[in-house]
């Protein structure tokens, strides 16, 4: 339970008029203090790892990428909040993202028409593997209408 400061002002001194009574109200004290959460501040949304973007075509010397694939795998199997972005070969940007939620990772794929078209649709992948340990491919599995995404990052892959 989450209490605002004025709340939490009021509580602090019931707690004190309480603490004034006999030494056998200190346990009932305690349990309220605990029950509460009193002193716990409220968390702050998890940091977001930006993995960069994978450039289409890849440079002739693609290492420089690697770390890319690499950072959001990595994020992936410890299922922190991160994004890769990639521009596919139909000129489509897919924004690539990882949460939590609850227990779960959720990947999503938010996709830009790069041409024509500038309506946004974002699809939730059912699950997502990698080449090399990320450092050869990302391949996104059944992200809606596109299926299966390849997202190349060794020029040994395309």
């Amino acid at each position: 339970m989450h209490l605002n400061h004025a709340k939490q002002q009021r509580l602090l001194h019931s707690l004190i008029r309480i603490l004034k009574k006999p030494l056998w109200t200190l346990p009932i004290v305690c349990m309220i203090i605990i029950s509460c959460n009193f002193f716990q501040q409220p968390s702050s949304p998890p940091k977001v790892i930006a993995c960069g973007t994978i450039p289409n075509p890849l440079p002739r010397d693609a290492s420089s990428v690697q770390p890319l694939g690499t950072c959001f795998w990595d994020a992936f199997r410890q299922c922190q909040a991160a994004t890769l972005t990639y521009t596919d070969q139909e000129e489509k940007t897919h924004i690539f993202s990882i949460s939590k939620n609850m227990t779960q990772c959720k990947i999503s794929d938010t996709v830009q028409q790069t041409k024509g078209s500038q309506k946004t649709f974002t699809y939730t992948c059912t699950q997502l593997q990698a080449f090399r340990g990320g450092a050869g491919a990302l391949i996104f599995i059944s992200c809606a209408k596109d299926k299966n995404i390849t997202v190349p990052i060794n020029n040994a892959i395309q």
